[in-house]
């Protein structure tokens, strides 16, 4: 089996032996070529690198809002001691009796006249959307609302600062004397006290039971500080941090500040995460082993997940991802520190999320896929069409010279075209030297036969190329003349066929010689013909 390969190879055509060694090496070049990006894992450091620079984004926007949620919304320490040191003055002035808010209303409204600059000064120096303090010495287990006094005031504009006027601030809840107090228009769903109702009487309830449980273990009062992630003011959310307001050892109240959902969405410019918004930002509440959504900031994914929704969120490796609408979407979480150890809210852990569908996160390396199979079958596909056309290209001129010594006749000197390519055009010197040569030799011999005064003719048929050949002389010797240089195989037959009936078989033992018997100027002539067959020899 193996020598039959062999042979066969080695009766193989040129072009066929130029172009498989050709294609061979495009083949090896590409596999060299592709094996080095695969074998160095490029591609999936590729898909590594998009992962990192995605994870920087978040985690330096984290950084970001954490220095604001810890450093600028939450460092109410200063204003909650100002509050208390003016209930002390007017307790020292025997103007109130915080003790007893509960039952002397008006006490109340004292506080609140007194601290109404307190509450503008803490809207404005942290920058927030909203601040607020009620008061209220104790929340009942049992209800499931209440009507609290205090003051609410919100910003609309948080970034322009119109303190001397005031004109961007509105007051939510406030009593009416208040209100004509500070001059400063209220809101379309003003009301004069704060309602706690629902899951915002809930949260409230937790601050004051954590306070009485705590107090005697902590000497900073932030560690008493609470954010809640979703308080609802009428259809809005914010996100609120509380301190509660003491009057030796019990609560009398809380100082609030507050900010919208919606500003927190402009401050996290999902645009960063891809130009084309793709991407989103989310704020995500993990506690005891469940994820709830605060807010996404991205229509594209809030449709699918909203405030208060639980996330399922599902690990693959080291990569978080939630599913949506079938995609899975990348999670890159960076926890935010908001509390310290050993404080009663230490197990809720704030993260924010940056998301992007994993298809389009990526989506320049899944396109460098495509591109790089593309690359291959086009790489294999031309390297083919180039080695064909380059097989064709070197065995075109040696084809060109065996048709021309296929078409050769020896009548006349032999001349071939040549092709430009040094050691072709040394093959044709060659073979026209030889076949000149020949020629020349069997002109001689003709010469010395006559020249011996012997007639020699001769003539050869070649079915199969359709060529002739017969020597000048060869009908003289039959008594006719003939211009053999134009002579067709058919016209030389229908000569040699008048002669039928004047030739038999030679005695001779060769099967193929037959002896003509002719009349030529008077005279009686006998011309032997001996004919070789080569398809039968």
């Amino acid at each position: 089996m193996e020598s039959k390969i062999r042979v066969k190879w080695q009766k193989g055509t040129m072009l066929k032996r130029i172009f498989i060694p050709m294609f061979i090496l495009v083949l090896i070049v590409s596999i060299l070529f592709f094996g080095v990006i695969f074998y160095n894992n490029i591609l999936s450091q590729m898909e590594k690198n998009t992962r990192d620079i995605f994870d920087s984004k978040v985690i330096n926007r984290s950084h970001e809002l954490e220095n604001m949620m810890v450093n600028q919304w939450s460092n109410l320490e200063t204003e909650v001691e100002d509050i208390q040191s003016v209930i002390n003055n007017l307790t020292a002035k025997n103007q109130i009796d915080p003790k007893h808010l509960a039952d002397n209303p008006d006490d109340s409204r004292i506080i609140l006249e007194h601290i109404t600059d307190n509450v503008i000064s803490t809207l404005r120096n942290h920058r927030v959307t909203g601040a607020y303090v009620f008061l209220c010495s104790d929340i009942p287990g049992d209800s499931d609302k209440v009507s609290l006094p205090g003051l609410y005031i919100s910003d609309s504009n948080v970034e322009n600062d119109n303190s001397i006027t005031n004109s961007d601030l509105m007051i939510r809840r406030g009593s009416k004397s208040l209100v004509e107090k500070m001059g400063i228009a209220t809101d379309s769903a003003w009301e004069p006290n704060i309602i706690l109702k629902g899951h915002n009487l809930e949260e409230f309830k937790a601050v004051y039971d954590n306070y009485h449980r705590f107090q005697e273990d902590t000497t900073d009062i932030t560690d008493l500080g609470y954010w809640m992630p979703m308080l609802q003011v009428e259809n809005d959310y914010v996100v609120s941090y509380v301190l509660p307001i003491e009057y030796k050892g019990t609560v009398i109240g809380v100082l609030g500040i507050d900010v919208s959902h919606e500003y927190l969405k402009t401050l996290l410019n999902y645009l960063e995460l891809d130009s084309d918004a793709k991407g989103a930002y989310s704020l995500i509440l993990e506690e005891n082993g469940k994820y709830t959504d605060i807010l996404t900031n991205n229509s594209y994914f809030a449709v699918d997940f909203k405030t208060g929704d639980q996330l399922k969120i599902q690990q693959n490796g080291d990569h978080k991802y939630l599913m949506q609408n079938h995609d899975r979407v990348a999670l890159s979480s960076e926890n935010l520190n908001l509390y310290n150890n050993n404080t009663p809210y230490e197990k809720q852990q704030w993260q924010l999320s940056g998301m992007m569908k994993e298809k389009d996160l990526l989506a320049f390396t899944s396109q460098i896929k495509v591109t790089l199979l593309y690359a291959i079958i086009g790489s294999v596909l031309i390297g083919l069409i180039l080695s064909i056309l380059l097989s064709i290209w070197i065995s075109r001129p040696v084809i060109s010279l065996a048709d021309s010594v296929r078409k050769m006749t020896f009548k006349d000197k032999i001349s071939i075209e040549r092709t430009k390519i040094i050691e072709i055009d040394q093959l044709i010197d060659a073979i026209e030297k030889t076949g000149n040569n020949a020629i020349d030799a069997v002109a001689r011999f003709t010469k010395i036969i006559r020249l011996a005064n012997t007639q020699l003719e001769g003539f050869e048929l070649d079915y199969e190329k359709k060529q002739l050949y017969v020597t000048d002389d060869f009908f003289s010797a039959f008594g006719l003349k003939v211009d053999v240089s134009q002579l067709s195989i058919e016209e030389f037959e229908r000569l040699m066929r008048q002669f039928k009936d004047r030739c038999r078989p030679s005695n001779s033992k060769s099967a193929n010689e037959y002896i003509f018997n002719l009349n030529k100027n008077g005279k009686s002539i006998y011309l032997r013909l001996r004919y070789i067959d080569d398809e039968v020899n």
